[in-house]
Order: C-alpha cells, then structure tokens, then sequence
C-alpha cells in the first residue's frame, strides 16, 4: 500500500529533507496532525545533534515520527516514540517499513521502537531508557497538550538526557494546564454538543515560557532555534486540509494568527547536576 518510490538510496541522501516530506504525504489524515515546514524543522533539529551520542525521542507520535525515523535510518540512529494508542503505531510500522525501510534497505524494527504506553508510566515511560543504556540527545513534546504532562515528559527527559539536548514543542503557544480544552471541545462538536468554555483556572503561562525556563535552570547554555521552522500560512498541510483547520480554529484547537509560534526548539548543553 505505501511502497512509493522516492528514488535511489544515493538520491534520498542527496535531499531528505524532499524525501521526508515525500513520506508524509503518503500518510492518511489521522496520522498527519502537524504542517510540512514543522514536519522538516523536526528533521533539522535532528540533524542539528547527528554527530552526538544518544537517541531520538517523541511523545504522541505521527508525521513527526516520520523525520526522526528517516533521519536515524540515514545515519545509524535509533528513535523512539510513545502514545497511547497502539493502532497509530501500528499503522505507522507499516508505512515506514514499505516507504522507507525498503527504499534505503533497512530494517525499521531495529531503528524505530514504539512504546504503546504514557510517556511518564514508572515502568515503560521516557526513564526506562536509562534501564536500557540509552540516552536522549533530541526531542519532541506532542502528547497531551498540557502543561502539567508537558512538564513531567521534559523531567523525565532529562533525567537520562546528554550533556548537550536539543528539545522541540508543538504547539508551543498552548497555555492549557491540567486539560486540554481545544481536544475535548472537538469531541463534544462530535457528540452534538456545545462546546465549554475554558476555565481561567486551567489556563497558566506559554508552554514555551515554562520550558524554556526549565531548560534554563537544567543547562548552563540554552540557544533557541529560530533557524529551523519558517511557518508558512501556505504550506500544503494547512491548504489541503483547510476546511478541517477552521474547525479547529473556531474550538480553540489551534490559533490560525499564531502560525509563527506553533513549533519552538533549544539546543542546550552543559548539564547541571542538579538537573
């Protein structure tokens, strides 16, 4: 069913940035939550540390999935990735296996693992790579949607990440706290029903703001990678699927005004102790 061909191996490392969104493309709409110019900034990111030890990681998984997992293929990476939902890991297996792993002759069992689980499950979530030997040297937040988890899913990350991090937000403008209103608001539109107004309550600062000041206080060193997302208001994502977009905009689920802000990175080093 996916097994497109891009072109040669030599080709595809010749513009993998053009191959990752090749991939994307091919993805149903359930599975291709994010834009292409966010899709190729989370590639970009991933390339910004390729030289270093460490691993991949993401919490939610889908088109982003996709350039991790094209650009460990490419250089002997391994990515991993956690959501709940198990059939999402499933689907993407096989898209990666027939679009990339058999364009670039690899085996995608041995650089993806896809953990069905909550990122911050004690037994299965982000530390248990420390059981494993590993060590996080990039990743990417788009689970929940909350500040809450958000922040539990960055500790957990850097209590087994590098001496040098690159962390990347979707979404980064979200201020949600315990709950994600925009989602359960969609749900509701599902249901026939009105939709709820969010409670001042839930609502606390940027999740970028909150985790910039973490990586702060973790890193002796925290450059923002403005260089990596240019947001596009015409980007193919937001036009062919335009008509679901307003839905989103009209419940909250996103800001169409904010496009700029929707993806944000750090590449951090020196890690302190206490972190």
């Amino acid at each position: 069913m996916y097994d497109f061909r891009f072109g040669s191996i030599d080709e595809i490392r010749e513009s993998p940035e053009e191959f990752v969104l090749f991939v994307k493309h091919l993805l149903p709409r359930w599975l291709n939550g994010i834009t292409d110019e966010q899709c190729l900034a989370i590639f970009r990111c991933a390339a910004s540390v390729s030289q270093s030890k460490g691993v991949l990681i993401e919490t939610g998984c889908g088109a982003s999935t996709v350039p991790l997992v094209v650009h460990a293929a490419l250089t002997g990476d391994k990515a991993f990735s956690w959501d709940i939902s198990g059939h999402k890991g499933s689907q993407l297996r096989l898209v990666l296996t027939e679009a990339v792993g058999l364009a670039l002759g690899v085996d995608i069992n041995e650089v993806w693992h896809f953990v069905a689980a909550d990122s911050c499950d004690p037994l299965v979530g982000i530390k248990v790579l420390g059981e494993l030997g590993q060590n996080v040297k990039m990743g990417f937040f788009d689970s929940q949607h909350t500040l809450n988890q958000l922040v539990a899913e960055v500790n957990s990350t850097l209590a087994v990440a590098n001496d040098s991090l690159v962390v990347a937000l979707d979404d980064a403008y979200y201020r949600s706290i315990s709950q994600n209103y925009g989602y359960r608001n969609l749900q509701r539109v599902k249901l026939g029903l009105a939709p709820i107004e969010e409670p001042k309550e839930n609502l606390g600062d940027e999740f970028r703001d909150v985790i910039g000041s973490l990586l702060e206080v973790s890193f002796t060193t925290v450059r923002e990678l403005t260089e990596m997302y240019r947001a596009d208001p015409n980007d193919v994502h937001l036009r062919y699927f335009s008509s679901d977009r307003k839905v989103f905009g009209k419940i909250g689920m996103e800001n169409p005004e904010r496009l700029s802000d929707r993806f944000t990175a750090w590449s951090c080093s020196g890690k302190n102790s206490r972190s």
